[in-house]
């Protein structure tokens, strides 16, 4: 059996992952009401300050921007512009400016105003007084040492010696070149605003610096690398638990919880946050600090394609909360709202984007099994699907089953998978099936004929996902129930229920206690026994009526009367039952004369129906 075609359900997020070179886009915006949501999630996390800012942003690499919201806002960022200054550097190295090994003039700040006694903490505001050569660090650091302190240690004194060595002006200049029309540098990062000069960039830069690193149009693969060890991203466990709150309930809506483990596994993330709580005066004066709280990056998301290959699809991602006054203490912990109100914020801004990929892993399917049976010129074909990260059986799929190029029917997949329909053979294909009458397949198959194969194919209008199997189409012969007998034609009712395939029931054999029902089938079958009761009867009309109740009418008739059925199961050969007239423990024949009615049945081909008369006596 050969699937040509998976049809994803057709959401607009899902678009074709196999079209996605020409389409570019792997996700949609935002519905409404999702946004809403977003912002009352922001708006909450600023509850109890004064003022403030936010916003946020989602692009795909170079796709469609999906979401914004205030993503032309300027602010003073903190941290997030370090990779700014990161992405500068390496491109001087990969010009061949520099060198990653080179040593850097880095400073010891003593009389920083925040420096709480360690002229080298990572988190002080580097007075440029202080710069001076009894100030500098020795030996001096490389260039990677620094780089790598000023990403993941978020040390200003590391963002300080990197723009000491190429200059503001350059730092400028390279951002210009990007095409960041809202980024200025002005301030010595960590030291906040000074008068009028502060550092401001927006959403949009962010989005456009991370879209120019991961589509590889601003560093090479190597520098790339580089960069995104120096930003040392979260691990796929901390970003699958960052995500938590989203993919676990989308991915159970979807049907599939068993491919939240290792799409998480799959997701990657490269981001760098920050945090600035910035006094207006003194932090003892009026007004407080003034919190800034901000995150940008790379989001790289694992979509299924059609290959059975991940395509992990790059977004760009921002958000901010600046700007919020709070008085601390004793506000001090509204800082930490507005970062857990971020962290809440990510999923959601992700949600559709991580829905669509789902999707994806939800929509690859393989057949499990697949079973085809000619019947005189009739097919009857059954197919089960499974998804293929693990025991899903998907319902609602349609599947077109064809033999030869030729259709033969269509069918639903069902709540544990399975779809079966049955349809004309094709003209021509008879001379390709397999004559297999019984067992197995391959098993007492009576001609060497061409094995035939069978297709099955996901009907729908677009063509994303495929896999194949190959399962052998049989024909098969009706079952034959031949040689039926009873031991004896008058016998009386005994205490024993139906004995199949049992020893002889032994005792007196005139009249015997029961009779044994013998015949042969060609293959297993199962078999039905249907017991009728002749009565009296009175013909009118040609037809046999009670007789009671009827006046007129010529002659005498019987009728036969359903008094009971029993099913078993019988084998290939000589079978026989012994039948002492009970039906059930409480339910049994009146004794009377009685036909049966045997009829075998297997692979849904029905024997004629054979029938024996029998008396039972009182």
């Amino acid at each position: 059996m050969r699937v040509s075609r998976v049809l994803l359900p057709a959401l607009a997020l899902a678009t074709a992952v196999a079209a996605s070179s020409a389409t570019g886009a792997l996700a949609a915006p935002l519905p409404t009401g999702q946004l809403q949501a977003i912002e009352r999630i922001y708006t909450e996390g600023m509850r109890g300050g004064q003022g403030g800012s936010f916003g946020f942003y989602l692009q795909q690499v170079g796709g469609p921007q999906l979401i914004a919201r205030n993503a032309s806002f300027a602010y003073d960022p903190s941290d997030a512009i370090d990779t700014l200054y990161l992405a500068n550097a390496l491109h001087e190295v990969q010009s061949g400016a520099d060198a990653l090994v080179d040593g850097v003039d880095e400073y010891a700040y003593p009389h920083s105003k925040d420096a709480e006694g360690d002229p080298t903490r990572a988190g002080l505001c580097p007075d440029a007084a202080d710069e001076v050569a009894a100030n500098r660090v020795t030996p001096p650091p490389t260039l990677g040492a620094v780089l790598e302190d000023m990403m993941q240690s978020a040390d200003n004194r590391a963002a300080r010696a990197i723009e000491l060595r190429y200059g503001r002006v350059a730092l400028n200049a390279f951002a210009a070149s990007l095409g960041m029309k809202g980024t200025k540098l002005e301030q010595i990062i960590g030291c906040g605003a000074e008068g009028t000069h502060q550092n401001e960039w927006t959403l949009l830069d962010a989005g456009l610096l991370y879209d120019r690193i991961a589509s590889g149009s601003l560093l090479s693969p190597a520098m790339r690398q580089r960069l995104y060890e120096d930003m040392s991203g979260p691990s796929p466990v901390v970003v699958g638990s960052l995500l938590a709150a989203v993919l676990e309930p989308e991915a159970r809506a979807l049907g599939v919880p068993e491919v939240i483990g290792p799409f998480a596994a799959a997701l990657s993330a490269h981001l760098m946050a920050g945090s600035a709580d910035l006094c207006a005066s003194s932090c003892s004066a009026p007004g407080g600090d003034s919190i800034t709280r901000d995150e940008a990056g790379i989001l790289t998301v694992p979509f299924d394609t059609e290959s059975g290959q991940l395509m992990p699809t790059d977004f760009v991602l921002g958000s901010f909360i600046t700007g919020e006054r709070i008085q601390c203490p004793p506000q001090c912990a509204l800082g930490d709202q507005a970062e857990a109100a971020m962290q809440a914020g990510m999923p959601e801004l992700l949600r559709v984007t991580l829905r669509a990929a789902l999707e994806s892993w939800a929509a690859r399917t393989r057949m499990v099994a697949a079973t085809g049976v000619r019947a005189g010129q009739t097919l009857r074909l059954r197919a089960t699907l499974a998804n293929v990260y693990g025991g899903l059986r998907p319902s609602g799929q349609a599947i077109e089953f064809s033999l030869g190029g030729e259709p033969v029917c269509t069918a639903t997949t069902e709540r544990y998978g399975g779809a079966s329909c049955s349809g004309p053979l094709p003209p021509g294909a008879a001379a390709r099936l397999v004559v297999c009458p019984s067992g197995p397949v391959g098993a007492h198959c009576r001609t060497a004929a061409v094995p035939a194969t069978y297709e099955a194919s996901f009907a729908g209008a677009e063509d994303l996902f495929a896999t194949s199997a190959t399962g052998a189409l049989v024909t098969r012969t009706p079952p034959v129930l031949s040689g039926a007998s009873l031991s004896a034609r008058r016998w009386r009712l005994g205490p024993a229920l139906l004995r199949v395939n049992g020893r002889p029931a032994g005792g007196v054999r005139v009249p015997p206690v029961g009779t044994e029902l013998r015949f042969s089938l060609n293959e297993p079958a199962a078999v039905r026994l249907t017991f009728k009761r002749l009565v009296r009867g009175r013909e009118v009309a040609g037809i046999c009526r009670i007789r009671r109740g009827f006046r007129g009418g010529s002659g005498s008739c019987l009728r036969a009367i359903t008094a009971g059925q029993l099913s078993f199961s019988a084998r290939a050969g000589a079978n026989h039952a012994v039948f002492q007239g009970r039906l059930s423990r409480r339910a049994r024949l009146r004794p009377g004369r009685y036909t049966v009615d045997l009829i075998a049945t297997s692979a849904g081909e029905v024997t004629p129906t054979r029938t024996l008369a029998f008396t039972l006596l009182p």
